[in-house]
């Protein structure tokens, strides 16, 4: 039997970085593969992916100067998560300390404790140190990503980004918002306050009530997983004419849009989400400490992957 899945996350964290230049493609300990570009440059912390196919941001840490972790950044969640192992490993101030690549943090905020994503859901197999952290690890930092050399980076400031299309986004309930354009079948839909999520493998995602008026028919339906709290939904995945975010945008790329209304995950509820495969298309830089996002588009898209941005899902077997 196949069956499609829709991998989402709502959480996050960090990698080691050995050097600044030269290529490696490897499995790490963790059995994650793992690539660096080519051209790293200094102070970019290596980041990974579960497969070709699950483009979450994986990358190493140093949990309490002596744990090696393998960590999830996930800005749609603002908290961490951390096995039930860990559980008597923090300083008497309940503080995290993580030393990721080059820096030190410390975080001081919320932080749970289950074994839930320490059962196969992330990397096919359990793991017993892998922790997930939210948008918040990096509260008051400047963090590049770039999805197409693999890595991420700590900046000092925002200065010389003239280059990018600055695009303010807003901090609600501690989780991080910004308006979007949807072009679809010769309709344009303003999305106010779509989630960033990091944690979200896809392009963007919303249901029939936001998206009213489009001909469902145009469309194939698969069904689909949310986790962690496994919750089913039906998806329709249609070909968007175009995301727009500022004055940034991707033309022909899938969205879904669900049938059952709003997406819930535990107390959480979302209406739109707005993930990797479109961020996948810039240089992102997130600027915490001025509420700030900078795009910069890719132009060697097409090398880099071979054809316009589609709709990515995996395919599990039994």
């Amino acid at each position: 039997m196949q069956y499609k899945i829709i991998y989402f996350y709502l959480l996050t964290i960090f990698v080691t970085i050995s050097s600044c230049t030269g290529k490696k493609k490897e499995v790490n300990e963790h059995g994650i593969k793992k690539e660096n570009s080519t051209s790293l440059p200094c102070g970019a912390i290596p980041i990974y992916y579960n497969s070709d196919s699950i483009k979450l941001i994986y990358f190493d840490a140093i949990f309490n100067d002596t744990d090696n972790v393998v960590i999830i950044w996930d800005t749609g969640a603002n908290r961490v998560t951390m096995p039930n192992l860990f559980i008597n490993s923090l300083n008497e101030a309940n503080r995290l300390k993580l030393k990721i690549g080059s820096n030190e943090l410390t975080y001081k905020e919320e932080i749970y404790f289950s074994d839930v994503f320490n059962q196969g859901i992330i990397a096919r197999k359990r793991r017993k140190n892998i922790l997930f952290t939210g948008w918040n690890l990096f509260k008051d930092k400047i963090v590049e990503v770039s999805y197409a050399n693999r890595y991420i980076r700590i900046l000092k400031n925002s200065n010389n980004l003239e280059s990018y299309e600055c695009i303010p986004f807003s901090i609600k309930n501690n989780k991080l918002f910004t308006n979007i354009s949807v072009s679809i079948q010769n309709k344009t839909f303003h999305i106010k306050d779509a989630l960033i999520d990091t944690g979200f493998n896809e392009s963007f995602i919303s249901d029939n009530r936001q998206l009213s008026g489009i001909d469902m028919k145009k469309s194939r339906q698969v069904p689909g997983l949310a986790s962690p709290d496994k919750n089913p939904f039906k998806g329709n995945f249609l070909l968007a004419d175009r995301i727009s975010i500022g004055n940034m945008h991707v033309d022909s790329i899938m969205i879904c849009v669900t049938e059952m209304g709003a997406l819930k995950f535990g107390n959480w509820t979302f209406t739109n989400i707005l993930g990797n495969t479109f961020f996948e298309n810039f240089s992102v830089i997130f600027d915490f400490r001025n509420h700030n996002l900078y795009l910069k588009p890719l132009n060697n898209w097409f090398e880099l992957y071979g054809s316009h941005p589609f709709y990515r899902f995996a395919e599990d077997k039994e």
